[in-house]
């Protein structure tokens, strides 16, 4: 599979980070802007699952996805629809780049059912699935949006736990939320369409089969509510963790330095004490020759 070329923003940076992805090969196939933006204004108002499911089938939002990476949607929701339960209807689906809880990056298909958000692992070289992941909707907390990316916040873990956002969360943060269980999903889309647009279908897509699965189900099981909200970056990370552990840094580098310099004394005096019993062994041996002389 060819990979998805990055390119680095020129404008102020916000958001997640300041790059948009470019679909290989996708000229003369972009998704209309100006008939997508008209679904966009629609798409919030849909009442029902078939209503949202007739306008995410449309061609301005299928075509999202272009060239191998449409190939792989079209197999990821063809995928997804066999895993589905009996009232489980598949919306729609959408290429992305991954950042998992190690930060590494993995091109993946978002497919987006009634019930769950799947996150499909689809192999071009083996024209098959790897693997999968399924987040019921209604453990979808919220959604940081960003600038050309957006970070999905959950109520339970997705994949392996990173011991480092733990320790953050146990013994440094321990006061706020745990923010552990998250992913940043970057939209690969064709360089003739907007990335405001391919991150506005995503999220309201996303954000209306969540209102549509709380308004029916809400009453009777928890579910949680997604929250939208545009992501605020935070620099004095780094700066709150120093502050947290700094002094224990301090204390210990002091430890370390009353070690050495008692060592450095200890060797000092030693040497100093070898060096005045030399020197009077010396003398001794001249006395002796001069004696042994007389």
């Amino acid at each position: 599979m060819e990979e998805a070329k990055a390119v680095r923003a020129t404008a102020a940076p916000a958001a997640i980070e300041d790059v948009v992805l470019r679909s290989p090969g996708d000229k003369g196939r972009a998704a209309g802007s100006t008939s997508l933006a008209a679904i966009l204004d629609t798409l919030e108002k849909a009442g029902s699952i078939e209503d949202l499911h007739s306008l995410l089938q449309q061609d301005c939002v299928r075509e999202i996805a272009v060239g191998a990476y449409a190939e792989a949607v079209a197999r990821c929701c063809s995928y997804v629809s066999g895993l589905a339960r009996p009232e489980e209807k598949v919306l729609c689906g959408w290429p992305v780049l991954s950042i998992n809880e190690w930060g590494s990056q993995q091109p993946r298909t978002l497919v987006l059912s009634s019930h769950a958000l799947y996150r499909v692992a689809f192999s071009h070289q083996k024209g098959a699935i790897d693997h999968y992941s399924r987040t019921s909707l209604g453990s979808l907390q919220a959604i940081e949006r960003g600038r050309y990316a957006f970070k999905l916040l959950l109520t339970e873990p997705d994949g392996r736990e990173n011991p480092i956002s733990y320790f953050w969360s146990a013994y440094v943060k321990k006061n706020t939320k745990d923010n552990r269980y998250e992913r940043v999903y970057y939209p690969i889309h064709p360089e003739t369409l907007p990335v405001e647009l391919a991150l506005a279908c995503i999220l309201s897509a996303v954000d209306v089969a969540n209102k549509l699965m709380v308004e029916k189900i809400g009453s009777y099981a928890y579910v949680s509510r997604l929250e939208i909200r545009d992501y605020v970056p935070n620099p004095n990370a780094v700066d709150e963790l120093m502050d947290k552990v700094g002094p224990a840094i301090e204390t210990g580098v002091q430890k370390v330095g009353e070690v050495v310099t008692k060592v450095f004394h200890g060797a000092q005096s030693a040497a100093h004490s070898a060096a005045a019993a030399s020197a009077s062994a010396a003398e001794r041996a001249r006395e002796q020759a001069r004696s042994a002389r007389r």
